[in-house]
């Protein structure tokens, strides 16, 4: 299938074909004249001609049948997780952008992760930020580290919380503030 006329392609060498836009036998038939009797020998002319609209590889175009959304490709195969068709008609699959998944196969859109949780492009499921990190808007690509002088504790946050006075968190991605050292103070919330 896929080849049109049935699964037939009709091709003659050394003719510069690339500017034609055939697409059914009898468009073909019109741009090169097949030799008395066909390319089947004398049998083939005497053949009843039948409709091969509609049935895989039958519209007689190389491209096969139109594919339904969340199918593309040749054969009209089901996008594979993390990628989808919105539209019918020809065409492959897309890979979902960074922050949206098609979880299912078939898709015919990609869903925004929510608040807390991200995904990088061409991914099935959104996964929440670990602690120390956060993803304040729906559609992260990636989670963000909490900067200095803040913390996330939670899985899934959707933003970092400044140290308390009195502790600290020196380092990006941190889960948690520190006590200040004997003989040292954080005076201000925030402070690294």
């Amino acid at each position: 299938g896929g080849g049109g006329a049935g699964g037939r392609l009709y091709v003659r060498p050394a003719l510069n074909v690339s500017d034609w836009n055939v697409q059914t036998p009898d468009e073909f038939e019109q741009a090169m004249p097949m030799p008395k009797g066909g390319f089947g020998g004398p049998a083939a002319s005497k053949r009843k001609k039948t409709s091969t609209a509609g049935k895989p590889g039958g519209d007689g175009s190389v491209r096969g049948p139109d594919c339904a959304p969340g199918r593309g490709g040749l054969i009209c195969a089901p996008c594979a997780p993390g990628t989808y068709k919105p539209f019918a008609g020809n065409g492959t699959c897309q890979v979902c952008l960074a922050g949206y998944v098609a979880p299912t196969e078939g898709a015919s859109e990609c869903v925004a992760c929510k608040e807390g949780h991200a995904a990088p492009a061409g991914s099935a499921a959104c996964t929440p930020c670990a602690p120390g990190s956060h993803a304040a808007a729906p559609g992260s690509g990636r989670c963000t580290l909490c900067p200095p002088g803040s913390f996330a504790a939670a899985n899934a946050s959707l933003a970092c919380v400044p140290c308390a006075a009195g502790s600290a968190a020196p380092a990006r991605g941190s889960a948690a503030c520190e006590a200040c050292a004997a003989g040292t103070t954080a005076e201000y919330e925030g402070q690294t």
